[in-house]
């Protein structure tokens, strides 16, 4: 996975088993195991699962409406719309890709803000460039607000 800026600089990326941080220095990366280092930046959750702890709480984690199966940045999605929890007004819609699992995108409708993957690609072979000696990565993600 790698995180660029717009100009394709890189601000975060891993292989799977080592991740690379480039926010304090963009030539000398801050790298630990995967495990160790998190992208912490704009639209983090897109790009880390939420896990099973996340949905037991009422901050967005109820459905308010049926799943239904539509198409999302060019992939096959479940969608639902989650309640708000008691201190936030609107509900938030979500997309989530069928064969991975992964959040496509978010939005909250009523207030027109959101976030999506563009660019999408799942599985291809990338240029070993692209990781700039960093390792292998294995998808290619962009995030647009």
């Amino acid at each position: 996975m790698r995180v660029e800026r717009g100009d394709g600089r890189p601000i975060f990326t891993t292989d799977g088993t080592r991740a690379w941080d480039f926010t304090a220095d963009s030539e000398r990366p801050r790298t630990r195991p995967a495990d160790r280092v998190h992208y912490l930046g704009r639209n983090q959750f897109l790009l880390r699962r939420r896990s099973a702890a996340d949905w037991s709480g009422d901050d967005f984690t109820r459905p308010a409406g049926p799943v239904e199966e539509t198409d999302f940045a060019g992939r096959r999605c479940w969608t639902v719309e989650l309640a708000p929890p008691p201190n936030k007004p609107h509900p938030l819609r979500i997309w989530v890709d069928i064969e991975s699992g992964q959040m496509l995108g978010y939005r909250s409708e009523q207030v027109g803000e959101g976030a999506q993957f563009v660019d999408l690609i799942v599985g291809e072979v990338l240029d070993d460039r692209l990781s700039r000696g960093m390792g292998r990565c294995t998808h290619r993600r962009s995030i647009s607000r």
